[in-house]
């Protein structure tokens, strides 16, 4: 016992680059093997998540990188996802959104696509064709907070939903920002940086409600504590962030997987706001 106790704490001090390595054993015919390795695993990848969210929360706020710390949040429960990976397919929405706002405003559409035409294309893209939805049947799946398993899955949250469009705009420079709504987050084109001879009104939409556009007055009626002066700014990145971990932390803890739940919430710990110099 005890020479498998230091083999054990041997192979940690070696780090992450152990884990190709012991892949196989997670195979094993013999369980405690298979018990151990699986619990390096998980130390290490602890190790690693801990310590992209402290690098990602010591960032000010002007250079929170949120679309890195949505990959984090998908790695809780997806490994091997990679940024770039996830990158690529956000290029891929980006690029077919691109195609469609250049039917409708040319090759220059962020200067001369209307809200309307952004909005649009970004349903025929995002909601249409690729099936991003809310997910109705099981919203209180841990999934749904992975950006990630979004983009396999075509179902999320209000909240991932909306990044996914955000993070479009922001590849098409389009000013899309999330809204920290409450009950459900949605996201808007933000009026006042519309091209020169754009309506200036922002264009509100509910993505976890098919994709459809509603107005404040909606909203109003609709979301008890709902106040336009607050909840139509645009939501920073690291409340954003912190959200998503609290949605996926609260579902962990719904499904029993409290050790991961609590590794969640420590994560989400570690983005506190830096202290002001």
């Amino acid at each position: 016992y005890i020479a498998r106790q230091q083999a054990e704490r041997g192979l940690l001090e070696l780090g992450p680059e152990i884990l190709p390595r012991l892949e196989g054993a997670l195979e094993s015919e013999r369980a405690e093997v298979r018990f151990r390795v699986r619990r390096i695993f998980n130390a290490l990848h602890h190790r690693e998540l801990t310590a992209g969210f402290l690098e990602l929360g010591s960032a000010d706020d002007a250079e929170f990188d949120l679309e890195r710390g949505m990959w984090l949040v998908a790695r809780v429960l997806d490994i091997d996802v990679s940024q770039d990976d996830l990158g690529r397919r956000l290029d891929t929405l980006a690029a077919e959104t691109a195609a469609e706002l250049r039917k409708v405003a040319g090759d220059d559409f962020a200067n001369r696509a209307t809200p309307t035409e952004v909005i649009d294309a970004l349903r025929r893209v995002l909601h249409e064709r690729r099936g991003l939805r809310g997910n109705r049947e099981a919203y209180d799946l841990p999934e749904n907070s992975s950006l990630w398993r979004l983009l396999e899955t075509g179902k999320g949250l209000p909240l991932t939903l909306s990044h996914a469009a955000v993070a479009v705009g922001e590849r098409l420079d389009l000013p899309l920002v999330g809204l920290s709504i409450p009950g459900r987050y949605m996201f808007k084109y933000e009026g006042n940086r519309a091209p020169e001879g754009q309506p200036r009104d922002d264009v509100i939409v509910d993505p976890f409600g098919d994709w459809r556009v509603v107005t404040p007055e909606e909203l109003q009626e609709q979301m008890p504590g709902f106040n336009p002066a607050v909840h139509l700014a645009p939501c920073s990145a690291r409340a954003a962030l912190v959200r998503m971990l609290t949605n996926m932390e609260n579902d962990l803890r719904a499904v029993r997987r409290s050790e991961l739940a609590d590794r969640v919430q420590a994560y989400g710990e570690l983005l506190e706001s830096p202290e002001p110099p």
